[in-house]
């Protein structure tokens, strides 16, 4: 957690000094086929989708990208490594802020939606609440858990989607415009298990027996990629009949799924999702102590110390320039050392300079600075 913490502090404080506070950035919404990388646009054509934040910043023309992702992928957060022999399973689902100051168009190719504008200062914040979101959502969860005749949710996912949405509502907060109409927010996924009671959160997992029933279940859910397509989904079938254990921020809960017939215990929709309204609330936008706010940044600059040495340097050049034109032009002086204006006072002065250095260096050697008479 630490080693997240630190690259996006780093990246913060790099990254922040290339615009000002008072100028205008564009927020864009952006999307890619998920999992572009290994399957190319095959899962956006299933509307599955991955995204993320894309900022402009209009004077400056810098770009900036963040995301949050599954580490080391998503398949790692879904379908983990089981290994019979040695009764474990391993996961690979850190939730990681990736903040970046480029922008990919190539791979953001689904959708580029331009959803609001901000001020520089208000990025500054949101980058500090970036930090604070990595902490708190350092487990990337794929699904939504809610009750199939109530609608009451259980178990929040955290997944990319998520963390955009919770970005418009931080920026929101801290002042931002939206430019879309209300009645046209983007769209985005939502998966989610139905249950019929609440969730219940496996206590004893070193025992035999309860270990034993989650290592089998995960069996089913291990990705074969020399699997069929009706293996797979035949497996899943059976994956998401009635009981169900999901792992949910490094805890196993026990799930049970929905069994009517005709009723599929998994939900998957890509829809338009609300975006924030109504009154903002700036203090619900937590900003770590130790991070960088408007009222403390300045951006890179001389400062006083710096001003009065230059002040100092330049009236020394007006001067000695001026003191020699007069010397020569007016007095008729030939144009060397001589000409330079208090000649005398400023030889004097060296040799006063020349006289101290001479003594500190016979306080630190212990020899004297002047010979004996």
């Amino acid at each position: 957690m630490f080693a997240v913490v630190l690259v996006l502090m780093l990246a913060t404080t790099t990254l922040t000094n290339a615009y000002n506070l008072n100028e205008h950035i564009e927020v864009f919404y952006v999307e890619a086929p998920l999992m572009k990388a290994q399957f190319g646009s095959l899962l956006g054509n299933l509307k599955a989708y991955h995204s993320g934040l894309y900022f402009y910043a209009t004077e400056s023309n810098e770009n900036y990208t963040a995301q949050y992702v599954a580490y080391p992928q998503i398949l790692n957060a879904i379908f983990p490594s089981v290994n019979q022999t040695d009764e474990t399973i391993s996961w690979g689902n850190l939730g990681i802020i990736e903040f970046d100051n480029e922008f990919n168009g190539t791979y953001w190719s689904t959708s580029q939606q331009y959803v609001m504008s901000i001020t520089g200062a208000q990025f500054l914040s949101y980058i500090c609440w970036m930090e604070g979101y990595n902490v708190t959502n350092y487990y990337y969860n794929l699904y939504d858990v809610r009750d199939y005749n109530t609608g009451e949710l259980y178990m929040g996912s955290s997944t990319c989607d998520d963390f955009a949405w919770n970005s418009f509502t931080a920026l929101y907060n801290l002042g931002g415009t939206f430019t879309l109409a209300p009645t046209s927010p983007p769209p985005r996924d939502f998966i989610t298990l139905l249950v019929v009671q609440p969730p219940v959160i496996v206590n004893n997992i070193n025992d035999p027996a309860t270990w034993g029933q989650i290592m089998n279940f995960y069996e089913k859910m291990v990705f074969m990629p020399n699997e069929t397509a009706v293996e797979i989904i035949q497996n899943l079938v059976n994956l998401f009949s009635g009981e169900f254990y999901y792992h949910y921020n490094n805890d196993y809960y026990n799930l049970t799924l929905i069994s009517q017939q005709n009723t599929v215990p998994l939900s998957i929709l890509y829809k338009p999702a609300p975006l924030p309204s109504g009154p903002r609330d700036p203090n619900s936008v937590r900003l770590p102590s130790n991070c960088a706010t408007p009222s403390s940044y300045k951006k890179p600059g001389i400062g006083g110390g710096w001003i009065f040495i230059i002040i100092v340097c330049s009236a020394s050049v007006v001067y000695i320039v001026a003191g020699l034109i007069f010397n020569v032009k007016q007095r008729g002086m030939p144009l060397n050392a001589q000409a330079m204006p208090n000649h005398d006072g400023w030889v004097e002065f060296g040799n006063l300079i020349k006289d101290g250095a001479l003594f500190i260096k016979s306080k630190v050697t212990g020899t004297p600075s002047y010979s004996s008479l």
